[in-house]
């Protein structure tokens, strides 16, 4: 992968998602006309109001990543952050990810690593940086990196970062 400039205000009139969204996602960071946040527990953040710093206009959504009930070829923008090691089948999330970017369309990924005998309940899968990419066939990888620390901190994961475009 080359190396990628992107300047989020491009996307000021786009439609984003944001996969995974958790009490503060990145919608609240990127400008956008659409903003959409999927996450299984937003009813539960909703409920205990804990989801902060929510900008007027974002939708949040409960649902899986897997069940994503949203029109194809719609986002122009879709990120993923500390997700696709805690679902359940991440090919089907990464298939549906691909599903609902447009062609042209940005997706950014970020997520912890590990071996499998690393694997536990809640990081239930086992992923290297090439792993990834490949499943995230045919979309097209235009940046990425595995070198930076894990979000849990384990000291010998590591965690990927990338970015892929539609075409």
């Amino acid at each position: 992968c080359e190396p990628l400039s992107i300047n989020t205000y491009q996307y000021r009139e786009a439609a984003l998602l944001d996969i995974g969204n958790g009490p503060c996602g990145i919608l609240n960071f990127i400008p956008g006309n659409i903003k959409v946040g999927i996450d299984p527990n937003n009813k539960m953040y909703r409920e205990n109001e804990i989801l902060y710093n929510v900008e007027e206009g974002v939708s949040y959504i409960t649902c899986p990543a897997e069940k994503l009930r949203l029109p194809g070829e719609y986002f122009d923008f879709i990120s993923c952050v500390n997700v696709l090691d805690h679902v359940s089948d991440p090919q089907i999330v990464l298939d549906e990810i691909i599903r609902v970017l447009k062609p042209g369309g940005v997706f950014f990924l970020s997520v912890d690593t590990r071996k499998e005998e690393e694997t536990s309940l809640v990081h239930p899968h086992a992923f290297d940086g090439d792993k990834f990419i490949e499943m995230a066939v045919p979309l097209v990888c235009l940046y990425a990196r595995n070198d930076q620390p894990c979000y849990d901190d384990n000291p010998v994961n590591k965690r990927f970062d990338g970015w892929f475009r539609k075409p």
